[in-house]
């Protein structure tokens, strides 16, 4: 007769007598041929973890809906009225458990109980899948999500892109909640990382546009920023780096940047920043609300130096090129000029440059340059002995906070369109899990928001 491996679960009760005995696996023990026949695949594995769910569900369920004895309505005994099936839903598995319903004994009392796992346990799908759904929901679209998850963990209704969707803009609202409470709290420093301050800080803010489903052939802007110890950026190669630590923020909210100077805030403090000891580094592409919401955190810090990033000017210097290509050198040596700080002479090359054009259009391109110029003069620095010394001044060298926070998940399909409301939570958890946070948001903040809801 050949080998059997054979999986049996036993009920035992408080004096270790066992009460009952179920076989849920009989599986004869055969050479194996190959991988394929090594073990349990992954059917079996899931048949497995079915039955042994099943089995410790329904022991569970005996507890729930036991405590109460009289009737809320009349106080009157109450008796048994069967039983009803209630869906719970796992991580890898789905699973109907019997509750017991009660009615009163009195005539002309119609109470019955309608107690569900809603009710009882806060919720009827088990927290780490809710997890697992609001990950995926962060990081990829909402029908993504729904595919991967149904290939991963098993193809199931609850994994359906709504499920997702509801999921993610929950736990997103929740930190978004959390967030501005806590900065209503002046003398909050929960989860300060740094108990002494740190003194040198570096802090990028810049926006990126989505389409506005609420307007139809219009965008609307999404305001992120990172902040970052300088030794935090590990450099990869000549033009790349990598930060290793860092906090990001970010808001979708249209309400004069006061949620994402909040938010950027609290980054702020995670950092550890000291209004007494830090010196804070801001670098923005000149836009006025990138730069008022660094300016927020100068009464955080012991000093804060606004630097015009230079990986913007680089840009912005090539995009006139484009229009005016003529103009090429000129160019090149304002760009000189500005790279070592010398701000009057750029100016006056820019206008001397703009008597030469003939066209309206190289006209107003070059004014505009003139006037991002002046608009952004005092953030302008000598990037040459900056970089010479070792100091930041440009943003280009790691990666892009718009690109990491907005466009990966919200601008690679072009169709996509956003309501603030949405793309305002998803933001929350990918800052969250951009800045190592996401375990602790999760257990700390969101969990028990969930389950008391």
């Amino acid at each position: 007769m050949p080998k059997s491996y054979v999986l049996i679960a036993h009920v035992i009760d408080e004096n270790g007598d066992v009460i009952s005995t179920q076989e849920i696996d009989n599986k004869e023990i055969t050479a194996p041929t190959d991988v394929c026949n090594f073990g349990y695949n992954k059917s079996e594995q899931l048949n497995i973890l079915q039955i042994t769910q099943d089995n410790l569900l329904q022991q569970q369920a005996i507890f729930l809906n036991k405590s109460q004895q009289k009737c809320p309505t009349c106080n009157s005994k109450i008796w048994k009225s069967g039983f009803e099936p209630h869906t719970f839903e796992s991580v890898y598995t789905s699973h109907k458990i019997s509750m017991r319903q009660w009615r009163c004994s009195k005539k002309g009392c119609s109470w019955t109980s309608r107690s569900n796992l809603k009710n009882q346990l806060q919720g009827n799908v088990h927290i780490d899948l809710l997890k697992i759904q609001a990950e995926f929901g962060a990081k990829i679209s909402y029908r993504s999500a729904s595919d991967k998850l149904n290939k991963t963990i098993g193809e199931r209704s609850i994994n359906n892109h709504m499920q997702v969707r509801k999921v993610t803009n929950k736990c997103g609202s929740i930190l978004s909640e959390h967030q501005h409470e806590k900065a209503n709290k002046t003398a909050d420093n929960t989860h300060i990382k740094t108990d002494n301050g740190t003194p040198e800080l570096c802090v990028a803010a810049d926006g990126g546009h989505v389409h506005d489903s609420d307007n139809p052939g219009h965008n609307f802007e999404v305001m992120i920023g990172k902040i970052y110890k300088p030794v935090s950026l590990k450099r990869i190669d000549k033009h790349h780096s990598s930060i290793t630590q860092k906090h990001c923020a970010g808001s979708a909210k249209y309400d004069i940047q006061k949620t994402m100077k909040e938010n950027l805030s609290i980054a702020a403090k995670l950092e550890g920043i000291n209004k007494n000891k830090t010196t804070v580094t801001g670098l923005a592409d000149g836009a006025k609300n990138c730069w008022s919401v660094i300016k927020s955190l100068a009464p955080l810090c012991l000093l804060l130096i606004c630097i015009l990033d230079w990986f913007h000017i680089g840009k912005y210097i090539e995009r006139v090129k484009k229009i005016t290509p003529s103009s090429t050198k000129e160019l090149d040596l304002i760009k000189n000029d500005l790279w070592h700080g010398k701000i009057k002479p750029a100016q006056l090359k820019i206008k001397t440059l703009l008597n030469s054009l003939n066209t309206e259009k190289e006209k107003k391109v070059i004014n505009n340059f003139y006037d991002y110029i002046e608009n952004n003069k005092e953030h302008l620095v000598n990037y040459s002995d900056r970089q010479e010394k070792g100091q930041i001044y440009t943003s280009h060298v790691a990666e892009s906070t718009v690109e990491h926070l907005i466009n990966e998940r919200c601008k690679r399909k072009q169709k996509m369109q956003w309501s603030r409301i949405g793309i305002h939570a998803v933001i929350q958890l990918r800052a969250s899990l951009a800045s190592n946070e996401w375990d602790f948001d999760w257990d700390n903040i969101i969990v028990p928001k969930v389950i008391t809801a």
